[in-house]
């Protein structure tokens, strides 16, 4: 089992949410060659609703996405990152729900 850190600090099981693909670093030291394997993790697969619990509420999740969402075009400006396009629409978007009220992650 992975336990990860859910929201407000709280455990989480993370164990049937991601998925590993092996992942190692074998050591052959006749030849003093280190062979690197490759792995995968990603994110379950589930809607909004079944994302969202008691413990992880909507509201808090639209908050957090909002506050990825400025990141995404505001981190390549301080040169965090690689500039990404982003669709009017969703900049439209995002401006209509900070504007009723969906700010506590901006920076």
């Amino acid at each position: 089992m992975v336990v990860g850190e859910g929201e407000c600090g709280k455990p989480r099981d993370r164990s049937a949410e991601t998925l590993h693909e092996a992942t190692d670093l074998r050591d052959d030291s006749k030849a003093g060659v280190r062979a690197e394997l490759r792995g995968q993790v990603t994110s379950p697969q589930l809607s909004f609703a079944d994302y969202c619990t008691e413990e992880i509420l909507q509201e808090d999740v639209v908050h957090i996405m909002v506050g990825d969402l400025q990141r995404i075009w505001e981190y390549p400006k301080e040169g965090y990152m690689i500039e990404q396009a982003v669709l009017g629409e969703v900049k439209d978007a995002w401006k209509a729900l900070v504007g009723v009220g969906f700010d506590r992650r901006l920076n």
